[in-house]
């Protein structure tokens, strides 16, 4: 394990959430004030924590030594009468679930929205892009930033959603340099305005 404070900090909480469900006890407090003090109380809080992904933008996958622990999660709560708020809580942790558990939330749609906001593989990321817009700018900024992504890599992005402007604004703020992923965004903007110039 990566022994860093914040995911021994985390994985302590985590290892106390599981271990409080299998004794059937709530696993932590739903009330926010409570459940930031039982957080703290094992050296971290989501409030305060940092990414652990050294490049914005980045994938951060799920420790592998904490995905059993979410699966088991996923097992308890599934269909109980708070599993959403529960699973809340768990998404917007510095470390995120495994994509097998991250997938089985999806298709039952719960916090879809949530999940497409955090750090996923490329795979989930192009999986949640039609339905959360923060997915495809995720997306997009990472295979413009990556300095091991190619231009047509980024292309490829920009193709799937050639008019999305959001993604093209935000991606021509990161394109303060000339530069072979800068043009390629430029050809897509001038293609859009063009575009727009004719329908009005």
């Amino acid at each position: 394990m990566n022994e860093s404070p914040a995911l021994l900090n985390f994985a302590a909480w985590l290892g106390a959430v599981v271990e409080r469900t299998r004794h059937q006890q709530p696993p932590f407090p739903l009330d926010q004030d409570a459940l930031d003090r039982d957080q703290r109380s094992f050296g971290f809080s989501f409030a305060t924590s940092t990414s652990p992904a050294s490049t914005p933008y980045a994938h951060r996958p799920c420790p592998s030594e904490l995905a059993p622990l979410f699966r088991e999660l996923l097992a308890a709560f599934r269909a109980s009468a708070h599993e959403s708020d529960l699973w809340f809580n768990l998404l917007i942790s510095p470390f995120s679930p495994p994509e097998d558990v991250l997938e089985d939330l999806i298709q039952r749609d719960i916090h879809v929205t949530t999940i497409g906001h955090l750090p996923l593989s490329d795979r989930l990321l192009w999986k949640l892009a039609d339905q959360v817009p923060e997915a495809l700018l995720t997306l997009g900024k990472r295979r413009f930033l990556d300095p091991d992504c190619s231009p047509d890599r980024l292309e490829e992005v920009l193709h799937a959603y050639p008019h999305h402007r959001w993604l093209l604004n935000a991606l021509q703020d990161l394109a303060d340099e000339p530069s072979d992923k800068s043009r390629v965004v430029s050809r897509y903007l001038a293609a859009d305005d063009a575009l727009r110039k004719h329908q009005s």
